[in-house]
């Protein structure tokens, strides 16, 4: 029974402190580029979903609550550096690459 409970608290702090790092990065190097949206959407809808699945039918342990806030918590402070340090919707139109054809024939 005390193994369950730890290892219930265990994956939401976890997934929380592995966030940090990320955040000083993107604030150190004032951007997010290299970070993927599309994982961080998916991230965000499933914290949804999750929060809507404890609202149907109730967990058995609160760090749940805190596992799906954190997912939607880890998308959406990756949106706002993004609309803050790059410049917002730019951010998601714009290539991340150089193109390899020169200017004289593009």
């Amino acid at each position: 029974m005390v193994r369950a409970a730890l290892t219930s608290c265990l994956k939401p702090l976890s997934q929380l402190v592995s966030h940090i790092p990320q955040l000083v990065e993107c604030k150190r190097l004032k951007t997010t580029h290299g970070i993927s949206f599309f994982s961080q959407g998916l991230n965000f809808v499933g914290g949804v979903a999750g929060i809507a699945m404890c609202l149907a039918l109730p967990p058995k342990s609160p760090w749940t609550w805190l596992l799906y806030a954190n997912s939607i918590f880890q998308a959406t402070s990756l949106f706002f550096m993004a609309l803050y340090y790059d410049g917002g919707i730019k951010r998601f139109t714009t290539k991340r690459t150089e193109s390899s054809i020169p200017d004289e024939l593009a």
